[in-house]
């Protein structure tokens, strides 16, 4: 992945993760964003398995 890719991919995560924060289910927060719910998902659970890893 280039940069720039990378750097919208991680601007979009920050976004999800903002929005989720303030409460907003992770439809709603798909919805707001215009993407299906799949990207959302998968983050939620990268970060839940980043989680578990850490001592």
């Amino acid at each position: 992945m280039n940069i720039l890719a990378q750097r919208v991919r991680d601007e979009r995560d920050l976004k999800v993760l903002e929005l989720l924060d303030a409460g907003l289910s992770q439809q709603a927060v798909a919805d707001r964003l215009g993407i299906t719910r799949g990207p959302i998902v998968k983050l939620v659970t990268d970060i839940r398995k980043d989680e578990e890893a850490q001592p």
